[in-house]
């Protein structure tokens, strides 16, 4: 088969709607102490399904409830829903990026696809997003085709995507107004990037908000968040030095990239922009949350330069087959969802 035919391309999507389904039905069977939020995921549908009130009230997560509810109480089948779409639209999207931005899709389409599902499946922010937190797992998947089409210049197409992705996390609206800095030129973005991070190192950004707290509606609550789940023991607010230079670390690695094709390019600029959320407020409590975007695209990027690197792709399929079939594995047991050491 002509790895460039719509044969070929169903044949990916097929495989990625099967994958999908297989991971769902493992991860929807959690037990209830996996995950930090899964109990709390499981009280939502039950009060849900009894009209009771809850303190979740994004409508398209409400309406993906609605729709589990009609056919069955079992919040299994809840949970089912949630990772199959967070999952495929993952993978979708990334797919249909590979497409319309690489050149030489039609060659090595598929050790794209090969590469980036594995990374994502030993990714613990990926399988994060599978057990803990529900609502990003399935907003990411539209922000990264919000960012996808503005970087097209389809923008119309990019807001209503982004519009998607708040409706199923309001934490994303704060990525609405971030959707042009995709199109600054590189150099300006590293350097605004390179700006807030220094801002955030040294405080000045924490310090800011809490001058101009009772000054600005909404932000007076700065103090109540900034403290809030300080006395958690063993987890830290203020500033996340961890965290920055973590994140610090991709971007430069993308940015040396990011030159050598319009997909690196895309690359480094997604990462970049949903990096700034984190640099603008990141010293609130449990501020890794903020990065999820941006860790979750990090086996994107990697996809991307390994694919580059590769000069016949086909030389390459079968260690990325033994390294997909590892992660699978990886996967299942970092997640908790299986134990092999009693097989």
């Amino acid at each position: 088969m002509n790895v460039g035919s719509p044969g070929f391309r169903f044949l990916i999507i097929s495989f990625m709607l099967v994958l999908s389904f297989g991971l769902s039905y493992i991860v929807s069977g959690r037990d209830s102490s996996i995950g930090s939020d899964t109990y709390s995921y499981q009280n939502f549908y039950y009060y849900f399904l009894h009209g009771s009130d809850y303190r979740i009230s994004e409508p398209l997560f409400i309406l993906l409830a609605d729709a589990a509810a009609w056919f069955s109480n079992d919040h299994r089948l809840f949970f089912f829903l949630i990772s199959f779409l967070s999952s495929f639209l993952l993978f979708f999207f990334s797919f249909k990026a590979y497409e319309a931005l690489a050149p030489e899709r039609n060659k090595r389409i598929g050790l794209f696809v090969g590469w980036f599902i594995a990374l994502s499946l030993i990714s613990p922010f990926f399988a994060n997003g599978q057990v803990n937190l529900l609502r990003s797992a399935l907003a990411v998947p539209f922000a990264f085709a919000g960012y996808l089409l503005f970087y097209q210049r389809r923008y119309t197409f990019a807001i209503v995507m982004a519009s998607v992705a708040v409706m199923f996390h309001f934490t994303h609206l704060m990525f609405l107004p971030l959707l042009p800095l995709i199109l600054l030129r590189r150099q300006y973005l590293l350097f605004a990037i390179v700006v807030l991070a220094c801002c955030y190192a040294l405080g000045i950004t924490q310090g800011l908000f809490s001058s101009f707290s009772s000054l600005v509606e909404g932000i007076e609550r700065f103090n109540y968040y900034a403290k809030y789940g300080g006395d958690v023991d063993g987890y830290r607010t203020g500033v996340r030095y961890d965290f920055l230079l973590f994140s610090l670390l991709f971007l430069f690695a993308f940015y040396y990239s990011s030159s050598r094709s319009n997909l690196l390019d895309f690359a480094f600029r997604i990462y970049a922009v949903s990096l700034t959320p984190f640099l603008l407020i990141g010293f609130i409590a449990y501020s890794d949350r903020l990065l999820f975007s941006a860790w979750l695209f990090i086996p994107f990027g990697l996809s991307c330069y390994l694919v580059y690197v590769c000069a016949r792709g086909e030389l390459v399929l079968a260690p990325v087959l033994c390294f997909f079939v590892m992660s699978v594995l990886w996967f299942t047991a970092y997640s908790g969802i299986m134990d092999y050491r009693v097989l």
